[in-house]
């Protein structure tokens, strides 16, 4: 990514997602890897997930509202999201 950034479209754009936004998730992600060193730490880590996952989605339909044909939670204005959250995390979620 960092050597295409010279021949993009629009470079500073391509600079701010390289250097700002895919870093930053690689950091994220090296040091997740680095801290999780068992499969206990892994099972609480992935139980949290879908811990969240459930309250998010609970809280969702509780909270959200039905205006215009479309269903709106806080700023999320995409009931797709919702639903990809609690069908991705299904399958962990039955094995917890």
């Amino acid at each position: 990514m960092i050597v295409g950034i010279p021949f993009s479209i629009h470079p500073g754009k391509s600079f701010n997602v390289a250097i700002f936004q895919f870093l930053s998730k690689v950091l994220y992600f090296y040091l997740f890897v680095s801290l999780i060193t068992t499969k206990d730490e892994l099972e609480k880590i992935i139980f949290c997930v879908c811990c969240s996952n459930f309250f998010y989605v609970v809280f969702g339909l509780i909270n959200g509202k039905y205006e215009d044909g479309r269903f709106y939670f806080g700023s999320m204005f995409d009931p797709n999201d919702l639903a990809n959250l609690l069908i991705s995390l299904s399958p962990l979620a039955i094995f917890f």
